[in-house]
């Protein structure tokens, strides 16, 4: 279990969402995995934000496909952690 973020040491999260493409048998709901759930996520906050009052900073409002890999990465980590525990 590594997780010295600054450093090199997120094997565990790396190793945690490999599997976690459509198709893995990390499912939700209806054939959602991780990344899914992570992208629609990500979609949803920024198109709600704004409604709420809150202004997302111009460096993370943007399309998924943007998103740097190492915050990509963690998002579907986390998505993929509640999977796991039946969230």
């Amino acid at each position: 279990m590594a997780h010295e973020y600054e450093g090199n040491m997120v094997n565990e999260f790396d190793a945690e969402i490999e599997g976690t493409s459509a198709g893995s048998n990390s499912l939700l709901i209806d054939g959602l995995d991780a990344e899914t759930l992570a992208r629609r996520f990500h979609d949803t906050y920024e198109r709600l934000a704004p409604l709420y009052g809150y202004k997302t900073r111009k460096a993370s409002r943007v399309d998924w496909d943007d998103v740097p890999h190492q915050n990509k990465k963690l998002m579907i980590a986390t998505c993929q952690e509640l999977i796991n525990e039946g969230i």
